[in-house]
């Protein structure tokens, strides 16, 4: 101990002294076994460098005992964050209650007659100071098992709150939706509201891809190769990476063929991720896959320890329902692009929290509840699955995880302007630096128009031309600009191509030295409606085509 080095004593002083001290006033709770002291030390002495203060508790052998040691420090002292370091896998081994934090367990009712689950694994008491099944508190998990795991995601964490790339990443937003299986009708229902919410609450300034598993969609890629594809967009560098469909605790659903199937993501493709250049936040809206309890690890602990993975994952620990998916999801959102709340613990738990109050929510829940009264779901089975929700979903990661928001750019462009028109786009840009200009097509619209897919082609000449498919599904770009640029008001011109027609957006991206900025305005492209002469042209172009005599059209004076 005496020939520690005196560059590790600020390390050491956290770890002997503030961290043990249990008077020791502090906003922010972390729950570590002992075995993974070390490890947390640099994430707690980075937290308490950002003005947090920061104690350490130690774990207990039961999930009641913690709750109640929990709540005990917080009627003392007011929380802004609750951190579980440790897996809680249902295991007895000596070596394993190590490195143990217990979960609660919520009697389910819900889901039961779906699946058979009859308790949900759930982190949400522990930040339910008041007892109304809500926590106030955001609560996170690093569910590892191993120091060195926790060494390498402490680093990470880290590294993501300090990466100086400002680059398209962080206005990137990767879809990956799978097939319902609900029916025909639920399903098309859910792929509408899917598409209504890209368009209304994603806002244009963002780029999106959608990649999906069904065959006959233009944005499914060749389904032998979906899983790389879907490796790529997690690799890629985004914002957010959100899985819509089914899942199970080790793996995402299949894209399915007539004859086969090809796995979405597995447990083993987690040595696959690589996202070194921007590490999104996965949101799992599926069944398991963040079924932290689990004996074996799940798919979203797998993403979380991954070398090079997403920095942290969201998702549902049982069975999940589409109803109160739809409307987290729609809460996500708009506490992200709307209330732009400054870590992701805050925008999980006010999510949480809207999701649970029936007054809140806007004109969205509205439509979803009205959506779901038409299946048959009451007022009363609508709370219930809402508030099951709020204990399925959990946060695996730092529930302080600074997000960045981007700065706006207020963008000024002519409302309606007509087809193949050069028009002029003026931006005030709040700080200097790369600026990308693009005009784009709104989103659900193909710049070139999909062609059918009715019957299943496994040749290699018909994989290519599905990959092509998808590219151009996912290409929404009319125009693309790029001027280095200072901080001020600039002026652009952007060109129509001569047969485009409908809503699209003229959109901005800086990337600064310091930060980002971004903003959209919406325009709309006339349809060119031909002069009288050119239709009189044109129909008897046609009339002579088919043997019939040039019309004699009469002019107003002639009449």
């Amino acid at each position: 101990m005496l020939a520690t080095p005196f560059r590790k004593l600020p390390a050491v002083l956290l770890l002997f002294g503030v961290l043990c001290s249990e008077a020791t006033i502090a906003d922010v709770l972390v729950v570590c076994p002992d075995k993974l002291t070390t490890a947390i030390g640099p994430w707690i002495e980075y937290r308490t460098k950002q003005g947090y203060k920061v104690v350490r508790i130690a774990s207990q052998p039961s999930a009641r005992e913690l709750q109640q040691k929990i709540r005990a420090y917080a009627t003392k002292h007011p929380l802004k964050a609750i951190l579980l370091v440790g897996d809680a896998d249902n295991v007895s081994t000596d070596a394993h209650q190590r490195y143990f934090v217990p979960t609660h367990y919520h009697q389910a009712k819900i889901i039961t007659p779906y699946a058979g689950d009859k308790k949900i694994a759930t982190d949400n008491p522990f930040g339910d100071l008041d007892g109304d099944a809500v926590a106030e508190i955001p609560v996170g998990r690093l569910a590892i098992d191993r120091p060195e795991d926790l060494t390498r995601l402490v680093k990470r964490i880290i590294d993501y709150e300090s990466n100086s790339d400002f680059s398209s990443w962080r206005r990137q937003i990767n879809l990956v939706a799978g097939i319902g299986g609900f029916g025909p009708l639920i399903d098309s229902m859910i792929e509408g509201s899917t598409k209504t919410f890209l368009i209304s609450k994603i806002p244009p300034a963002y780029q999106t891809s959608m990649t999906q598993a069904n065959w006959k969609s233009p944005y499914c890629p060749d389904p032998q190769q979906f899983r790389d594809t879907v490796l790529h967009r997690l690799n890629e560098g985004c914002m957010f990476w959100i899985y819509l469909g089914h899942g199970q605790v080790d793996k995402l659903d299949n894209v399915r063929v007539p004859g086969a199937k090809y796995p979405i993501l597995e447990y083993r493709d987690a040595k696959h991720l690589n996202a070194v250049r921007g590490a999104p936040i996965a949101l799992l809206f599926c069944c398991y896959a963040a079924a932290f309890d689990a004996p074996g690890d799940c798919l979203a602990e797998e993403m979380l320890r991954s070398k090079a993975g997403p920095i942290a994952v969201f998702g549902g620990s049982r069975t999940t329902m589409p109803y109160a998916m739809t409307v987290l999801g729609d809460a996500l959102m708009d506490e992200y692009f709307q209330k732009r709340r400054t870590t992701l613990g805050e925008i999980l738990t006010n999510a949480k929290r809207k999701m649970a109050d029936k007054e809140q929510g806007g004109e969205n829940r509205v439509w979803i509840d009205r959506l779901a009264g038409l299946l048959g779901n009451t007022a009363s089975q609508r709370a219930a699955e809402r508030h099951e929700h709020i204990q399925l979903f959990n946060l695996l990661g730092d529930p302080l995880l600074k997000i960045n928001s981007p700065q706006p750019v207020p963008v000024t462009a002519r409302r309606i302007v007509d087809q193949g028109e050069a028009f002029t786009v003026e931006i005030d840009a709040p700080i200097g630096g790369m600026a990308t200009v693009d005009l784009i097509v709104q989103r659900g619209t193909h710049l070139t128009p999909p062609t059918g897919r009715k019957h299943y082609d496994s040749s290699s000449a018909q994989r290519d031309k599905y990959q092509e498919a998808y590219a151009m599904a996912n290409d929404q770009k009319m125009d693309q600009q790029q001027h280095a640029i200072e901080k001020g008001l600039h002026t652009f011109t952007l060109q129509l191509p001569a047969d485009f027609s409908g809503p699209c957006h003229a959109r901005i991206y800086i990337e600064g030295v310091d930060g980002f900025a971004l903003g959209a305005a919406d325009i709309y492209v006339n349809q060119k409606i031909p002069p009288i002469e050119s239709a009189k042209k044109i129909l008897d172009v046609d009339r002579i085509e088919r043997g019939l005599p040039a019309q004699t059209f009469l002019t107003n004076e002639q009449r």
